[in-house]
C-alpha cells in the first residue's frame, strides 16, 4: 500500500518526474549503478531516460575533437556546455514521457561551474524530485586503475591496447582531480539542502543527507546500491576478502 501511494505521488501532475544526478570521478562505478537503477525502476513500472554526457560528446560531431586528457584539462568550458546540453535534453525527454519517469544524469559532476548550471536547471523545472548520488571509493589509485581495465575497449578507449588505455585514463583522472570540488560546498546546494546519498563502493557504506527527498526515488536508488554492492562483495570473495561485509548504516551527512 505504501509503495502504491509513493508511485502515485511521483506520477502526480504537480510533481511528476525524478532526477538522479551522479557525482564521482571516472571508474568509480557510476555507470554500473546507473544500469541497476534502471532495472529496479523498470520493476516498479517507471520509465528511465539515461542522459550520459560522455555519449553525448561522442555522438555529436561538433565535439569529436575533444578526446584527450589534455583537451579535458584545457577546455572545461566546453565540457560544461556538453554537460548542461545533456542534462536539458534528458530532462526534456523525461517530461515528455507519459507517467512516472526518472532521468539519470551520468557524468562526473566534479566541476563547480558545471554543477552551478545544473542546479539552476533543476530549480527552474516544475515538480522535479532530485537525488544526488555521490559514488566514490576508498580504494588506492593502483586499485582503481586495476578496476578501470574492465572499461578497456569501451567508449573513448575503443581501439587502444590495455597499456595505452590505462595511461590515457590516468591522465584524464589527474585532469578531473585538479578541477574537482565538493558539491556540498556549492552555495545553491547548501541553500536548498538538496537530497543526496553517498556510496563508497569499496566499503559498501551508505549515508543520506539533505531534505525534501522523494520516498520512492530514494527507495529505488538504495535498492540499486544494495544490489550492486552485493555483487561487488561476491566478486571480492572470489579474489581477496578486503571489503567490509557489513550492513547498510544510514548516518546523516552534513
Amino acid at each position: 500500500m505504501v509503495q502504491q501511494q509513493r508511485t502515485a505521488a511521483i506520477d502526480d501532475p504537480q510533481q511528476p518526474k525524478g532526477l538522479v544526478y551522479f557525482y564521482g570521478l571516472p571508474a568509480v562505478g557510476k555507470s554500473t549503478l546507473n544500469r541497476e537503477i534502471a532495472a529496479v525502476a523498470a520493476a516498479e513500472g517507471i520509465a528511465v531516460i539515461n542522459a550520459n554526457a560522455g555519449e553525448y560528446r561522442r555522438t555529436h560531431p561538433e565535439y569529436s575533437w575533444l578526446r584527450t586528457a589534455e583537451d579535458f584539462g584545457k577546455y572545461p568550458d566546453v565540457l560544461d556546455e556538453i554537460s548542461i546540453k545533456t542534462l536539458r535534453e534528458g530532462l526534456d525527454h523525461t517530461y515528455a514521457t507519459r507517467g512516472a519517469a526518472i532521468c539519470t544524469f551520468d557524468q562526473t559532476g566534479t566541476r563547480k561551474s558545471s554543477r552551478d548550471h545544473a542546479w539552476n536547471e533543476v530549480l527552474r523545472r516544475d515538480g522535479l524530485h532530485m537525488l544526488v548520488v555521490d559514488v566514490h571509493t576508498s580504494e588506492t589509485r593502483e586499485q582503481l586503475l586495476r578496476s578501470f581495465r574492465d572499461k578497456v575497449g569501451n567508449g573513448d578507449f575503443k581501439g587502444m591496447s590495455v597499456e595505452e588505455a590505462v595511461k590515457d585514463f590516468s591522465r584524464r583522472y589527474d585532469a578531473y582531480i585538479q578541477s574537482a570540488t565538493d558539491y556540498r560546498d556549492d552555495q545553491l546546494f547548501r541553500e536548498h539542502q538538496f537530497h543526496h546519498v553517498r556510496f563508497d563502493r569499496y566499503t559498501g557504506e551508505i549515508a543520506l543527507g539533505g531534505v525534501n527527498g522523494h520516498g520512492l526515488l530514494q527507495d529505488i536508488v538504495l535498492q540499486a546500491i544494495r544490489n550492486v554492492d552485493a555483487r561487488y562483495r561476491i566478486a571480492d570473495e572470489k579474489t581477496t576478502d578486503t571489503r567490509m561485509a557489513v550492513g547498510y548504516p544510514l548516518p546523516s551527512v552534513p
